[in-house]
């Protein structure tokens, strides 16, 4: 079976619908972190860099062990 562009995106909107419905704000929380982490370590050291300045966010020192 082949989606059209329309029938794709109103299925993906019934799926994240129904998966949101039984979802507690827990779950949701920790769900959106990791997908923030997950960009997060995936962006190149530059991108990475201006986030933190425009949240500003201090760069944390490496620990040595």
């Amino acid at each position: 079976m082949r989606l059209s562009d329309e029938q794709r995106a109103l299925l993906a909107e019934r799926l994240a619908d129904k998966m949101l419905d039984g979802m507690d704000g827990r779950t949701m929380e920790r769900m959106i972190y990791d997908m923030y982490l997950d960009e997060y370590l995936m962006m190149d050291e530059e991108d990475l860099l201006v986030e933190a300045d425009m949240y500003e966010v201090e760069v944390p020192s490496a620990l040595v062990i």
